[in-house]
């Protein structure tokens, strides 16, 4: 529900602020049998606290029993699963799943949800390459030499680096990478390279 929020339109055809669209979200979730939602995990997290407000009832399990999804990106997820959990608490099922990607496509998801890191897509269209401790100013970030996924290493910090697998396109994404796992390769994103206000620049 919460992921078509751009495709609502206004009734006089103008566009509607995140404000108001979250407003027509709510109203329409309310009369819904929500089982799964898809957005940033804080945009769930306000969801839920306007659902609870709005119908005075004392747990998110009260309004929408059904709920057994959530799926974040955008954000780091461990922030807010507590507070989530808690919100959900006494859900039947509830199982999350986050993952991690931009608008070219999805790079990595948490295929067990008993870790917190990422399993890397090695097989969706994308060519991973890898620049070893990243310098944190773009002019020297473009000239440090790339490897490919199968001469990382564990615990080291790698920008990264992602190309179509047509080659129509290559850039560097701002994220700060480390492996946790070779064999099966699995990532966290622990920062950015950039100087920004908290770790995925999404305030500033």
């Amino acid at each position: 529900l919460l992921s078509k929020l751009q495709l609502i339109p206004a009734a006089d055809g103008v566009s509607m602020d995140f404000g108001r669209k979250l407003e027509v979200a709510l109203e329409r979730g309310l009369k819904s049998d929500l089982r799964v939602i898809t957005a940033l995990p804080s945009l769930m997290v306000r969801f839920f606290q306007l659902a609870l407000e709005r119908t005075g009832k004392q747990r998110i399990a009260e309004i929408w029993p059904n709920l057994c999804l959530l799926i974040s990106g955008g954000e780091p997820l461990p922030k807010f699963r507590a507070h989530l959990e808690q919100l959900c608490e006494g859900q039947k099922q509830l199982h999350f799943i986050e993952n991690y990607g931009s608008s070219e496509g999805y790079f990595a998801f948490n295929a067990d949800q008993s870790r917190d890191d990422l399993k890397l897509i090695a097989d969706n269209n994308v060519f991973y390459e890898w620049i070893p401790n990243p310098a944190r100013d773009t002019e020297t970030l473009l000239k440090q030499p790339v490897i490919p996924t199968w001469e990382v290493e564990a615990g080291v910090e790698y920008g990264m680096v992602v190309t179509s697998n047509s080659g129509i396109w290559r850039y560097v994404l701002n994220d700060v990478i480390t492996f946790t796992d070779l064999e099966q390769p699995r990532i966290k994103v622990i920062g950015r390279i950039s100087d920004v206000l908290d770790d995925y620049g999404e305030a500033v």
